[in-house]
């Protein structure tokens, strides 16, 4: 899959599995109105969802004026940059924030530190 050029191209994509594939697992999944949906409403919802985008999509292209059109084309490279420093922010912060992965991820001395209990034992049985 290629990126959208332009934003006739990301008005085509909309329609497209992957998009809608991304709308669903990226955005949807992160609100909690959505995730305490009945697994039956979630159906019925993501089908919907995957019927409305590529018919909105397929609107959009037809529809909107070109003036309209060609204002949003001059916007697209400034939305594009947008979205991907804040999606880059998210995995950085997923990654290396606070209760990130690799922040939480364990230490070659945390690894190998001996519990409070096994210090005891070694003072212990050498005394």
């Amino acid at each position: 899959m290629e990126l959208p050029n332009t934003f006739k191209e990301f008005l085509s994509l909309i329609g497209s599995p992957v998009f809608i594939g991304i709308i669903l697992s990226f955005v949807l999944v992160r609100w909690t109105w959505f995730v305490n949906l009945s697994s039956k409403l979630k159906f019925w919802l993501v089908g919907a969802i995957s019927l409305l985008l590529p018919i909105a999509s397929k609107a959009a292209l037809l529809y909107l004026p070109a003036g309209f059109v060609d204002f949003l084309e001059f916007w697209w490279p400034t939305v594009v940059i947008g979205m991907g420093v804040w999606t880059t922010s998210q995995v950085w912060n997923k990654l290396f924030g606070e209760n990130g992965a690799i922040s939480k991820a364990a230490t070659i001395r945390q690894i190998n530190a001996p519990t409070k209990q096994q210090s005891e034992d070694l003072i212990t049985n050498k005394g």
